[in-house]
């Protein structure tokens, strides 16, 4: 088992708390600074979580992704940060996983846009709009519902 598995694996544990969770984060960037990591290898170890029926299970899967792209603060490298973009738009329309990919969204857009100097990666123009169009147009019927 890679270092990156075991930390997903640890920070996906029922009785991991908070500051284990961060913990794990922080390990995880760690291992992607050192290019030990990447985001598929968490994509990889969290496969089943994210595409469970259980909704707990996907919001759990969803707040590590963006845990990480918070945490990162630019060190996660140009296709990362393209995959993630796509796939945290796409947990906008997931309303259990809404919460964490807004918040994932958000911290993309604040720690990887072109405008941020410590980032090697930058989102690109197309990414950024995706965003901003799905969360504007994709979440407003979901948030008039309730």
């Amino acid at each position: 088992m890679s270092q990156m598995q075991a930390c997903t694996e640890q920070y996906l544990k029922g009785t991991t708390g908070l500051e284990e969770r961060g913990a794990c984060v922080t390990s995880m960037i760690e291992l992607i600074k050192r290019r030990e990591g990447n985001v598929l290898h968490i994509v990889q170890a969290l496969q089943d979580w994210l595409i469970s029926e259980g909704e707990s299970r996907r919001a759990l899967g969803t707040r590590l992704l963006t845990d990480v792209v918070s945490a990162g603060n630019g060190v996660l490298a140009p296709g990362d940060v393209h995959h993630l973009a796509h796939f945290l738009t796409a947990r906008l329309m997931d309303w259990p996983c809404v919460e964490q990919a807004a918040l994932g969204c958000t911290a993309l857009l604040l720690h990887y846009s072109s405008h941020h100097q410590a980032s090697n990666s930058t989102l690109t123009e197309s990414d950024a709009l995706t965003i901003l169009r799905t969360a504007a147009t994709g979440m407003a019927p979901q948030v008039q519902a309730l």
